[in-house]
């Protein structure tokens, strides 16, 4: 089990690499058309992806940014909000 860490105010510290994860692996949910089943397979894509991008980058931050970005047209702006 992953513990986060808290801030001050006790709201658990956001993860942008963990956040990027899962908007990429929801859009593949949405793009599938909401077909349930695949959440770990999806998962693993979207992480595979970080880790391609990241290395193509050289720089170990430069990949979440362009996760956070919409991947193509297809994608809608529906995803749900990061838990905190």
């Amino acid at each position: 089990m992953t513990v986060q860490r808290r801030r001050s105010d006790g709201a658990p510290k956001r993860n942008p690499i963990r956040d990027a994860i899962a908007t990429w692996a929801y859009e593949q949910f949405i793009e599938r058309g909401g077909e349930h089943g695949h959440d770990l397979d999806d998962w693993l894509a979207a992480e595979r992806e970080f880790v391609t991008r990241q290395a193509r980058s050289h720089d170990p931050t430069a990949a979440a940014p362009e996760l956070l970005t919409t991947r193509d047209s297809r994608a809608t702006s529906s995803a749900p909000q990061a838990l905190g």
